[in-house]
C-alpha cells in the first residue's frame, strides 16, 4: 500500500526532528560527531539533512567544536555544507576566535580562506589578533595581519594587540607587530603606552 503525500511529509518531519534532536546541553548528533572527529558520521548526518547551524546552550555550533578540536576534514565539510562562519557563542566568539585561542593555525587559515571575518570582537572586545598575541603565536599573527586584521583595534580595556604583547613580555611578537608600522606610543584607556607596559613586564624588553 502506497503512502499518501501527507504521510510522507509527516514521516519526513518526524525524521528531521529526530535528526536534529538536542540533548540537555543543546547539542545535536552533528555536534557530538564534530567534537569526536567522526568524519563518516558527519557526512552521513549531512546527507540525511542535519542542520549545521543549530546552536547548543552555550551558543556553539558543530563548526565551533570542529575548530576547537582541530578536525580539519570536518571543519571543511561543515563549511561547504553551509555552516555560518561568523556565528558567535554566548561569549561573542565565532569559530575563528576559538581556533586562534587554541593556537590552531591551520584551522584558522582555513576559516579565513573561506571568508570568516577577522574583525569580530567578543564580549571583552578582543579580536582574533588580540588572542593570537596572548598566545604568542607569530604564525597566526602574521597571517591575520596579511589578511588585513587591524593591529590598532582596542578591546574593552583600551588595549591594542601591541599593548598586550608588551604587557606579556613577548619580544618576538612585539617585533612582528612593529614591522607592520604600529604606533608604539598608542595609549590605552589607563594612559599607558606599550613602552610603559614593557617596563612593568617580567621580561626586560628595553
Amino acid at each position: 500500500m502506497k503512502k499518501t503525500a501527507q504521510e510522507k511529509n509527516s514521516n519526513h518531519t518526524v525524521s528531521s526532528q529526530r535528526l536534529n534532536h538536542q540533548d540537555n546541553r543543546g547539542r545535536t548528533a552533528l555536534h557530538r560527531a564534530a567534537s569526536k572527529g567522526q568524519v563518516n558520521k558527519i557526512k552521513h548526518l549531512i546527507r540525511l539533512g542535519a542542520e549545521p547551524n543549530l546552536a547548543a546552550n552555550d551558543g556553539t555550533t558543530p563548526l565551533h567544536l570542529a575548530a576547537i578540536h582541530q578536525h580539519h576534514a570536518i571543519t571543511e565539510i561543515l563549511i561547504l555544507s553551509g555552516s555560518d562562519l561568523d556565528h558567535q557563542d554566548i561569549y561573542g566568539r565565532p569559530p575563528l576566535l576559538k581556533a586562534v585561542m587554541e593556537g590552531h593555525d591551520c584551522i584558522s587559515d582555513m576559516l579565513m580562506a573561506y571568508g570568516a571575518s577577522i574583525h569580530q570582537q567578543d564580549q571583552l572586545g578582543n579580536t582574533a589578533l588580540h588572542y593570537s598575541v596572548l598566545r604568542g603565536n607569530n604564525i597566526i599573527i602574521k597571517n591575520l595581519l596579511m589578511a588585513g586584521a587591524n593591529p590598532l583595534k582596542e578591546n574593552n580595556k583600551g588595549f591594542t594587540p601591541l599593548h598586550l604583547a608588551a604587557k606579556e613580555g613577548l619580544l618576538q611578537t612585539i617585533k612582528t607587530l612593529l614591522k607592520q608600522g604600529l604606533k608604539t606610543q598608542a595609549k590605552s584607556i589607563t594612559g599607558r603606552c606599550p613602552l610603559h607596559l614593557a617596563i612593568k613586564s617580567p621580561l626586560s624588553l628595553v
